[in-house]
């Protein structure tokens, strides 16, 4: 119920603000390069890889064009850089669903003197839901994210956010969510 209320909110907060610009809009703040190569940058860590391709390679330029082509499914929502460190929200497509329902991930990245992501951290994973709604909430959880570099894991979250839990997080050495022991 109080997830419910959580999301009430968020949406009464974006119809206040209506469909104004926010200060996080990767086309005018991604300065390193083109909104659309870094998008493909992220889905090479974030993006589901073909069954050949080990995690240890999807890195490497033969996969490209295929992160490039799974790029088109993903939406690159909110960037924001703070320091060294680069924020992202996303959406991305659920796995074994179909419509309009989408799951998103933010988080942060490093980049190295090349301005290649040199580290990546996964922060959160929201549960399937329609587009719509991801979109409505995902202002209000990427501020947070910046404010504090984390989300708060409420009772009240758990109908939003899927992951981190109680059983997992973010592995950022192998750049997957990994159960706990």
């Amino acid at each position: 119920m109080k997830g419910k209320i959580l999301l009430t909110c968020a949406i009464c907060v974006h119809l206040l603000w209506g469909c104004s610009e926010t200060p996080y809009q990767p086309e005018k703040l991604i300065t390193y390069t083109h909104p659309d190569s870094l998008k493909v940058d992220l889905v090479t860590y974030i993006g589901k890889r073909p069954k050949t391709v080990l995690q240890e390679n999807r890195h490497q330029p033969e996969h490209r064009p295929y992160f490039a082509n799974l790029a088109n499914e993903f939406e690159l929502i909110y960037y924001y850089p703070v320091d060294t460190r680069h924020y992202y929200y996303l959406l991305r497509p659920a796995r074994n669903h179909s419509g309009n329902v989408n799951r998103a991930v933010g988080g942060w990245y490093n980049l190295n003197d090349s301005n290649e992501i040199s580290h990546l951290v996964e922060v959160f994973n929201t549960h399937i839901m329609p587009v719509d709604d991801l979109k409505t909430i995902g202002l209000t959880l990427f501020e947070e994210m910046i404010a504090s570099g984390a989300i708060e894991l409420s009772v009240e979250r758990k109908s939003i956010i899927e992951w981190p839990d109680d059983r997992t997080f973010y592995n950022d050495s192998i750049n997957e969510w990994v159960y706990k022991n």
